[in-house]
């Protein structure tokens, strides 16, 4: 989620993925500059420890690293059951779901 925030103050850093990389290196966090690509790209996602200390590389307050709109996906965060209705009434799926797991469960205790 952070990582085009990441590529833009990068660049206007006018620091290359590595340049980063040193200066999170010297701050304890141990990255690449291919593991700072796949931040920027999204292929790896980032701890809020790790965020905070991309921020102090980059020189920027932690909330430049978040963006200002949530991706769609993120903006409802329930399973599409929940979101489609097909609970039914009361949400009767989701009950059978946790008892047929709840079931299982009791099978691997025996």
């Amino acid at each position: 989620m952070v990582g085009p925030q990441v590529r833009r103050l990068r660049s206007a850093a006018k620091l290359n993925q590595d340049e980063l990389a040193a200066r999170c290196f010297l701050l304890g966090f141990e990255i690449s500059g291919g593991g700072i690509s796949h931040i920027e790209t999204g292929v790896r996602g980032v701890s809020d420890l790790e965020m905070v200390l991309l921020a102090r590389a980059l020189r920027v307050p932690i909330d430049d690293l978040i963006p200002a709109e949530l991706p769609k996906w993120l903006k409802d965060l329930r399973p599409p059951t929940a979101r489609d209705g097909d609970c039914g009434a009361g949400g009767h799926g989701s009950i059978l779901k946790i008892r047929k797991l709840s079931a299982i469960l009791a099978l691997d205790r025996s």
